[in-house]
């Protein structure tokens, strides 16, 4: 970066500069002017060192950091999340944190004799799918993330033995945080 540094007492947009004072360049004009006349010199500093830390100084890096909060914030039950057992793929996750979010009824498709969606009549079955968020450390899931087409039971309750099935729809993992879109369908 350059510095323009006064040579000789300058006023400038009312303001007298001495010399030694650091001069704003931003009149182009100006400034070549001052630099024939000899009333200015350049002074180029050298680019500040950025020093980008591998670690913080408490020795974690920002993965550590999220993966601690995902527990401790995220899926705390004091907080935001519940204890539920999970079963998948032939295993019994007991009492992990999850959080499961419901869609509201306007977000719901119903089920209709022509197939899902607004557009045709839902009198005939009256059934809504039931559509969920789970959020849940993929690490709490053995290490799965679940597969789209597969089924998955979530209890009802903490130390329920009674369980909702579910259709995973979709699913995916940032950081170690799976958020899985499951779909039941339920009569209203």
């Amino acid at each position: 970066m350059k510095k323009l540094i006064a040579q000789r007492p300058i006023l400038f947009m009312g303001q007298w500069y001495q010399r030694g004072d650091i001069i704003p360049g931003g009149d182009t004009k100006m400034v070549e002017a001052w630099l024939r006349s000899g009333s200015i010199r350049e002074e180029t500093e050298p680019a500040p060192e950025i020093k980008i830390p591998k670690k913080r100084e408490s020795g974690k890096t920002f993965k550590d950091s999220i993966a601690a909060d995902m527990h401790s914030v995220f899926l705390n039950p004091d907080e935001f999340s519940e204890r539920r057992t999970v079963l998948y793929d032939g295993a019994a996750c007991a009492d992990i944190p999850v959080s499961l979010q419901a869609f509201s009824e306007s977000d719901r498709e119903r089920v209709t004799a022509s197939g899902s969606g607004r557009s045709g009549s839902d009198s005939a079955s009256g059934l809504h799918q039931n559509t969920v968020m789970l959020y849940c450390a993929r690490k709490d899931l053995g290490g799965r993330t679940p597969a789209p087409n597969k089924t998955i039971k979530i209890s009802t309750a903490e130390g329920s033995g009674r369980f909702r099935e579910y259709y995973v729809v979709s699913s995916g993992c940032e950081m170690g945080m799976l958020q899985v879109e499951l779909r039941a369908v339920r009569s209203k």
